[in-house]
């Protein structure tokens, strides 16, 4: 009983192939092509958004700024350095409605110790009210279109 040989690589020291190793070849080409190709997100694309943040009048030394998506979206973020965020498009938020929180802390001026119960260390507090990020109120709109620059005037005063 003769069997078939079955995909098999061609043998380049006999050119031509064979039939069933072209067709072998020709089978496989579609799954080689995407993994060479990558097979992209297939969704909306990620964008790039930038701005300022001041609190009482001073741009914020550093802190955190995230983007929580209100429906569907994905979620983005970035720290603050001398008052301004820039969220990379690569890793930025859909288009789409989002919440926004905005976090910074502070050494309160007392010392506690780590978390194993041995060094001092300056304990650290919020400096950013709530209604700026467990409680927030801030809402942006994140368009294809951009240019996506949202800047933000925070107050340490009750509202």
């Amino acid at each position: 009983m003769k069997h078939k040989k079955r995909c098999q690589p061609p043998n380049l020291g006999n050119l031509p192939a064979q039939p069933s190793q072209v067709a072998c070849i020709w089978w496989l080409a579609p799954f080689l092509l995407l993994a060479v190709a990558g097979c992209g997100s297939g969704g909306p694309p990620r964008l790039r958004v930038v701005g300022a943040v001041t609190l009482d009048g001073q741009p914020l030394a550093d802190g955190a700024i995230s983007f929580l998506p209100a429906g569907k979206g994905v979620a983005a973020g970035a720290t603050i350095a001398g008052g301004r965020y820039v969220v990379d498009g690569a890793r930025g938020p859909t288009p789409g409605e989002y919440r926004v929180e905005i976090r910074a802390s502070a050494p309160s001026g007392k010392q506690v110790k780590d978390s194993f119960g041995q060094a001092s260390i300056a304990e650290m507090e919020s400096i950013i009210p709530t209604r700026y990020n467990d409680k927030t109120t801030l809402r942006v709109e994140i368009t294809a279109s951009g240019p996506n620059q949202f800047d933000y005037s925070l107050s340490t005063s009750p509202e």
